[in-house]
């Protein structure tokens, strides 16, 4: 292993030592803690000429291993150690996108093959140009596992021409329908028409749910879906969008007909303080298959905020089928009025003589 060039230039003047190279050798050696960095610590700097030399300071044979403990007498001569580090320093490299240093793995850890986590977060990241490189490299010497989720986060990440490339270029098993679901989620109408036009929907197992669609607040991606079919889990869409208190999203899924079935959007819309969407599904009361359970959206109005309470009361004491403080069914240790609820979670502004008043009465 050469010396570093100041040290050259140290020894150059101890005449001594003109005929012992190995002399600054063993001296730099010791001088240099560099050479005590893992492979894949070193892929950080992105210096291909700290992996050389970390590289040449390792045993070739265990016949040539130090009798002290080193991680450098097994990184060439153990290959379940060199696999581990391979794989641990492709991860660095690809989240840098340093293809130089990768190609420096590729050459010097040749019975190397590259795991499919690797490729996933090359995916991930968007790292296009490592891929491609992966795929140019493996049939020279190393093997690449493709597939896994390796599509599926890419188009998470909203890298649709990832997705498209390890679709077309890089085939393997995968679950076409958490791609689509990843492209649902992100809103990528143009992927999901990509996947539909070149028939990967044939392959799906598990459609993508309008209800994820919904999660994202995107209403063009929820007509899309809706246009093309998939409209499963339509009483859970209606939850989310009243959880999310997206009054645009609420009308349109009651307007489509969809999640007219759901028990739970209007204490969903309570639970998280969304007055205007309980408002709302209660002025379409009549379009609803099911009924509100009143009692039970009082409680969940006790623990969130006084107003969605006074308007409960406001809205509904007076109607004779309703009874708003009529006790729930509940675990034993559990309050099973709006007023014992109120009490236990501090809402002491709920517990006013008016309510409790309003409670005689009844």
């Amino acid at each position: 292993m050469a010396a570093p060039r100041p040290l050259e230039l140290v020894f150059r003047e101890k005449h001594a030592f003109a005929g012992l190279p190995h002399v600054s050798a063993l001296t730099s050696e010791f001088l240099d803690g560099s050479v005590g960095l893992t492979l894949a610590a070193a892929c950080k700097f992105g210096s291909r000429k700290l992996l050389d030399r970390i590289w040449d300071s390792c045993c070739t044979t265990r016949a040539d291993t130090d009798s002290a403990w080193s991680i450098r007498n097994y990184l060439r001569t153990d290959r379940h150690y060199l696999q581990f580090q391979f794989r641990c320093s492709l991860l660095e490299a690809v989240k840098t996108g340093d293809e130089y240093v990768v190609e420096w793995l590729f050459e010097h850890c040749t019975d190397c093959y590259v795991p499919v986590e690797v490729v996933e977060k090359a995916a991930e990241l968007g790292k296009l140009h490592i891929l491609k490189f992966f795929r140019k490299a493996a049939p020279l010497r190393q093997q690449i596992h493709w597939g896994g989720r390796d599509a599926e986060k890419a188009a998470c990440r909203g890298h649709s021409n990832v997705v498209w490339w390890l679709l077309a270029h890089a085939p393997a098993q995968r679950n076409v329908g958490n791609i689509m679901s990843a492209a649902v989620r992100s809103g990528d109408i143009p992927l999901m028409e990509w996947l539909i036009r070149n028939e990967f929907n044939r392959h799906i197992h598990d459609r993508p749910r309008i209800s994820d669609a919904v999660l994202t607040g995107n209403l063009e991606v929820v007509k899309w879906m809706y246009n093309h079919g998939f409209t499963d889990n339509g009483d859970e869409a209606l939850m989310n969008a009243a959880s999310n208190d997206d009054l645009e999203m609420v009308s349109w899924l009651l307007d489509h007909r969809i999640g007219l079935d759901s028990i739970g959007a209007f204490n969903s819309a309570l639970r998280n303080r969304s007055l205007k969407c309980a408002k709302y599904l209660d002025e379409h009361y009549e379009l609803m298959e099911v009924g509100h359970c009143f009692e039970q959206a009082m409680m969940i109005a006790s623990n969130s905020e006084l107003e969605a309470v006074k308007w409960l009361v406001e809205e509904f004491t007076d109607d004779p089928d309703i009874d708003l403080f009529e006790p729930v069914n509940t675990f034993p240790d559990e309050p099973s009025t709006v007023l014992d609820a109120a009490v236990e979670n501090g809402k002491l502004d709920i517990v006013h003589p008016g309510l409790t008043s309003l409670r005689d009465e009844r």
